[in-house]
């Protein structure tokens, strides 16, 4: 059983309420609740206004802002028998959501910093 939502620690007291009620059914063994680990994620929202003011469509502006968070794929790469990937992306030290907001992107209305087309969160 999966329970989702917000709110970590409101989650495990419904998930160990579960288990416990779980618990007084016969038949039911090792019942448990997963460890759970927070993972900072960045939440990038499209102005679609703005973007369309910059001169980005919809897709294209999507593209970008993918391509610096998750990185774009540049090449591959051939050494004898093997292959490699070769992924474009931000440096680890630029990837927090203040600098991806400061970020430069080329758009038909010259270079905007992300945060003029786009809300970053973390």
């Amino acid at each position: 059983m999966k329970i989702y939502g917000d709110g970590t620690d409101t989650l495990r007291g419904l998930a160990e309420s579960m288990r416990a009620q779980l618990a007084q059914v016969s038949g039911l063994v090792d019942l448990t609740v997963e460890k759970q680990v927070l993972i900072p994620q960045i939440t990038v929202r499209l102005d679609h206004r703005k973007a369309a003011q910059a001169g980005l469509a919809p897709g294209e502006a999507i593209r970008v802002l993918q391509a610096l968070t998750d990185g774009a794929h540049g090449a591959q790469i051939v050494d004898g028998s093997r292959r490699y990937e070769l992924v474009l992306r931000l440096p680890d030290d630029q990837r927090s959501p203040q600098d991806l907001a400061r970020t430069l992107i080329d758009t038909p209305a010259g270079r905007l910093p992300v945060s003029a087309i786009a809300s970053v969160e973390e």
